[in-house]
């Protein structure tokens, strides 16, 4: 059981301190660890990317790796370093294989969007963000009750797939047939840093998102080739999207109104962060919605 929580809005908000209050009240689903990636808070152009990394090593690589100078963002153990890329995308992704397959290196994020994640609860996210009162579009956010695969700050949700910019991922439920999809999305060369199916997930989208489909198009492809209990929620440069499995086994909660689309595991989640929205229902099974803006 996890929990799962996103927001899109048409004007600037306190992403952050939205979202956090949202996991807040999903916290009792999972406290393994938490995240969050946050959408337009970070001044960019076009060809400018923010990269995070997690590397107890290999600065000096790293640097040679990126062209770049690279910062301690969060000074954990390990830290997170982060750098601006100046360039093109497709370079950036290949910079981020290689420094992939450094001893103890893993990249949390490279895009546009700003990645939070760590092991523990909500407030030790909150303590890195340090209140800031983030301006933002949307964002997604997540409480982890680990059932497979590691507990480490990697592992933990949002995942990121770098096979195009700023989709990320953070899901509750499973894939049964992750192996099958995975199989498939390696023939068309995706590339699997973990054993995770949520990284199957993210990967499937971007995948479908390369090859011209919509948003609401992948996400309801996505309900007819993954099998088992699953509800996740979908961040991309402009918008979010949702699905829950065509059996309706794991909860997903809807609001709007003209300002806000927002989508949580609880219900409470919405009302207690948002108490202007009155309208939610729930997603029905075998159900998209999607947010898009400019």
């Amino acid at each position: 059981m996890c929990g799962i929580a996103g927001i899109y809005s048409t004007k600037n908000i306190s992403i952050d301190d939205k979202i956090l209050q949202m996991l807040e009240k999903l916290q009792h689903r999972g406290e393994d660890s938490a995240g969050v990636a946050l959408y337009g808070i970070l001044d960019l152009e076009d060809n400018e990317y923010f990269i995070e990394i997690e590397s107890g090593k290999n600065q000096e690589k790293i640097e040679e790796i990126l062209g770049n100078k690279i910062q301690i963002e969060i000074d954990t153990e390990p830290p997170i370093y982060s750098s601006i890329y100046r360039g093109k995308y497709e370079i950036l992704r290949k910079k981020v294989s290689r420094i992939s397959q450094l001893n103890e290196c893993k990249v949390i994020n490279a895009g546009k969007a700003y990645t939070i994640k760590d092991k523990g609860k909500v407030k030790k996210l909150s303590n890195y963000l340090d209140e800031k009162n983030i301006k933002g579009t949307h964002g997604i956010g997540h409480t982890r009750f680990s059932t497979e695969s590691e507990v480490n700050r990697y592992h933990a949700h949002p995942f990121q797939s770098f096979a195009r910019p700023d989709v990320n991922v953070v899901h509750n439920g499973q894939i049964t047939n992750y192996r099958e999809i995975r199989e498939n999305l390696e023939s068309d060369g995706l590339i699997f840093d973990t054993q995770n199916d949520t990284e199957c997930i993210a990967h499937y989208i971007a995948n479908q998102l390369n090859k011209g489909d919509t948003l609401e198009k992948a996400l309801k492809n996505s309900i007819n080739d993954m099998d088992g209990p699953f509800s996740f929620i979908i961040a991309i440069e402009n918008g979010i999207g949702v699905a829950r499995d065509s059996l309706g086994l794991r909860p997903t909660i809807l609001a709007q109104n003209n300002e806000i689309f927002a989508i949580a595991s609880e219900e409470i989640a919405i009302r207690e962060s948002m108490a202007e929205i009155e309208e939610i229902k729930h997603l029905k099974p075998g159900e998209v919605a999607t947010m898009t803006g400019g």
